[in-house]
């Protein structure tokens, strides 16, 4: 089974913990950190990379905080990895990705899969994701 990074992973969870605050409402990284018990400096990183995005927007000072923006209505999943990772997936025949690039006999397959998966990735927008309460057990 395919895994979302740590890092997505906490951008979805505490963009859901925004999401389902009072609108206006100002929330600290440490407020999300201490609530879903998630390491604080990992999500200070994320939560940099989605504001420097203006996914979210942030107040300076003692009662400070981050805040979501409207572009979350328009942001899908491959675009929300692309911010947190801060970095773009290269295709096998494009780079030594690996030890055994040179011998390697699935590249063009694992291309058209990485390909796939973009487009659905793109499909997928994070305020439809949120909206549902999903089981992922099932």
């Amino acid at each position: 089974m395919l895994k979302i990074s740590k890092k997505v992973g906490y951008a979805l969870m505490a963009i859901k913990y925004m999401l389902e605050k009072e609108s206006n409402t100002l929330v600290s990284a440490r407020e999300i950190c201490d609530h879903l018990q998630i390491p604080f400096d990992t999500l200070a990183k994320v939560m940099q990379a989605l504001n420097k995005s203006k996914v979210l927007i942030s107040v300076q000072g003692v009662s400070g905080g981050y805040q979501v923006t409207d572009k979350i209505y328009e942001l899908s999943m491959a675009t929300l990895a692309k911010i947190v990772e801060k970095k773009t997936e290269k295709a096998c025949k494009d780079c030594d990705c690996c030890d055994i690039s040179d011998t390697c006999n699935v590249k063009m397959p694992m291309n058209q899969f990485s390909k796939i998966m973009q487009q659905t990735l793109e499909k997928i927008m994070v305020k439809d994701l949120l909206a549902q309460d999903i089981d992922l057990e099932a």
